[in-house]
């Protein structure tokens, strides 16, 4: 990441790569001294190209603003020309603050006495021949100073605005407040022949408060990648978390865990105030904060993979397994049953199939360990409570009982329990008791027939068969 606190204020943040840890072999940062741009060089293994990748990330500060420079593109320039040297291909990206309209990215040719003269190296004959457009189009027809600035920019070192031209953005759609195109990926034409696809998502207030999200799919040498981290692929598995859904936005927002976020914006405030105090690696420690919880948030939305399980070592299942129980504690039931399925299980649990006692009517409660929990819905069996289609649905479901537990955790400031099943279980007696006997108001409790009970319990079982049972004026 590159700092930017000398043009800025302290919440203007700075310029930055991000990148998969097994990419790390292809791609090297270049420092400069340029302030506006970061620099990277991706090894022309990694894309199948002849040269390497220029990748230069920039962020302009708008013209209007007390942070303006008019220097800034003739600084970036300068430096592109310094790195760019012969090579072909170069790629630029950010928030350029520039509005271009239509106008071209390249010079029009010249002609003399029918003879074609270029005054400077152009590639936009090769557009012609392409699968690309040579114009581009471009919602934003309004342009500014610093547009201008970045037309003659792409003009002279013969590069072109991706915007407009290709794929899903080939309308050249609003990258800011959606009145407004100031973000860009500029490229050289060698660049375009790898480009699949370039896209304007929609705004996420997480990441910014108006610039929507640019995309730009490429070509990559997937057998390159795989030989290069065949050794961690064969000792391991990745583990990676599902791709975005937009359609489960506001479950992503929802599980940001806004006490923490909260903790971290304090911290932050606190050191704005001894600003000349702050070295890198406070930074580099609030920034992996800040990235924790939003990889949380991801990972309990989308949820969390792992693949290539079939090369792993002992001492690694042994490691795997024992996360899958923290994560998950009812994990154990199943490799209990696998390992003791001739055994006789711990704690109180009559089997599914034994005989229901005398003071049952259902047919379907079993013993329980004690007279107060001795309960009969007293139905015939074909109307058993625990066997009605209601039952199924607001008192088992999974997804009625996790809308339970969010409006237990939100609205009423309870704790998420870490074990899911035992969570499940409280959840489906609280249901229990709100399907049949409505609110009961604090302190006063019901007991719930063994029926629905064990109904509940085979559902969501404890590994260990240890339940609490019915406590008398409980209040949670």
């Amino acid at each position: 990441m590159k700092n930017r606190r000398k043009i800025g204020r302290v919440k203007s943040g700075g310029i930055g790569f991000a990148y998969k840890e097994m990419l790390s072999d292809f791609i090297e940062i270049i420092d400069t001294e340029s302030k506006f741009v970061m620099w990277a060089r991706i090894d022309k293994a990694l894309l199948n190209l002849e040269e390497d990748l220029l990748l230069g990330n920039i962020y302009i500060p708008p013209e209007t603003s007390s942070y303006a420079s008019n220097d800034a593109f003739s600084e970036i320039e300068r430096e592109l020309i310094h790195l760019k040297g012969n090579k072909k291909h170069v790629l630029l990206a950010g928030d350029f603050n520039g509005r271009t309209g239509i106008d071209h990215d390249y010079y029009e040719f010249l002609y003399e006495d029918d003879v074609q003269i270029e005054l400077f190296e152009n590639s936009i004959y090769n557009f012609e021949t392409s699968i690309f457009s040579k114009d581009r189009n471009n919602c934003d027809v309004t342009k500014n100073t610093y547009g201008n600035l970045l037309l003659e920019m792409c003009k002279s070192n013969d590069l072109f605005i991706v915007n407009g031209r290709i794929g899903d953005n080939i309308d050249g759609l609003y990258t800011c407040k959606n009145v407004s195109t100031v973000d860009y990926f500029i490229a050289s034409f060698d660049f375009f022949q790898i480009i699949e696809n370039m896209n304007i998502l929609q705004n996420n207030k997480l990441f910014s408060d108006v610039h929507s999200p640019l995309t730009l799919d490429v070509k990559v040498n997937i057998d390159e990648i795989i030989e290069t981290n065949n050794e961690f692929l064969n000792h391991g598995t990745r583990e990676y978390i599902g791709k975005w859904d937009s359609e489960k936005e506001v479950n992503f927002v929802n599980e940001i865990d806004i006490s923490k976020l909260n903790v971290l914006n304090d911290r932050i405030k606190i050191k704005s105030l001894e600003i000349e105090n702050v070295d890198e690696n406070q930074i580099n420690g609030l920034l992996d904060e800040l990235n924790n919880i939003i990889i949380s948030a991801a990972e309990k939305t989308f949820g969390k993979f792992t693949e290539r399980l079939q090369h792993i070592g002992e001492d690694q299942l042994r490691s795997l397994v024992m996360r899958l129980c923290q994560r998950n504690p009812s994990f154990v039931l199943d490799v209990w049953n696998e390992s003791t399925a001739s055994q006789i299980q711990g704690g109180y649990h009559p089997p599914p199939n034994s005989e229901a006692p005398s003071w049952c009517l259902c047919s379907f409660c079993r013993e329980m360990p004690t007279e107060a929990e001795r309960v009969c819905c007293r139905q015939v069996p074909m109307n058993c409570y625990s066997r009605v289609p209601d039952f199924g649905i607001l008192i088992l479901d999974e997804a009625v009982l996790a809308m339970c537990q969010r409006y237990r955790e939100d609205a009423l400031v309870f704790e998420a329990d870490d074990d899911i099943n035992r969570g499940f279980r409280h959840s489906a007696y609280r249901q229990f008791i709100l399907w049949h006997h409505g609110r009961l108001g604090a302190g006063n409790r019901k007991v719930i027939p063994s029926c629905c009970v064990w109904r509940i319990r085979d559902k969501y079982p404890d590994p260990f068969s240890q339940y609490t049972g019915f406590k008398d004026g409980r209040l949670s």
